[in-house]
């Protein structure tokens, strides 16, 4: 019996610094037109370069790993990351790191003052979901 055992690490799929990824992310889908003049450069490589084959490769890890990242930030973090599953995997997931992603970027935009404009059919399908008898 060897002395010290193999230790296994469970190593995130996604970089460090995810969060401030999708926060930069979620700002940018929301609004590109503020946006500086290389995001369209740095959105590419992000999401097709870097997070593509991650997602692509397993989804479900991904999704979870990305929800537990930034949900408990909140805002564009996780505005962005709920916006980089529907574009990465799809928007009728119903992954609960997802739903759950969905839920609180809906709740940050409300608390933002922002109206079922900035909704997209998909979201306020999630939102509907949830709160069958809740309304904006």
């Amino acid at each position: 019996m060897p002395l010290f055992g193999k230790r296994t690490q469970n190593r995130s799929l996604l970089p460090s610094d995810i969060v401030q990824r999708m926060e930069y992310y979620g700002r940018f889908e929301f609004s590109p037109q503020e946006s500086d003049p290389d995001a369209p450069r740095r959105i590419n490589e992000l999401i097709y370069q870097l997070l593509y084959p991650v997602a692509s490769a397993d989804p479900d890890r991904f999704i979870a790993e990305l929800a537990d990242a930034v949900l408990p930030v909140g805002g564009w973090a996780v505005y962005g990351g709920e916006r980089c599953v529907r574009d990465l995997i799809n928007a009728q997931t119903r992954h609960p790191g997802y739903v759950a992603m969905v839920d609180a970027a809906i709740k940050f935009l409300l608390s933002q003052g922002y109206g079922m404009m900035h909704v997209a059919p998909y979201e306020r399908d999630v939102w509907d979901e949830l709160h069958p008898d809740g309304q904006w």
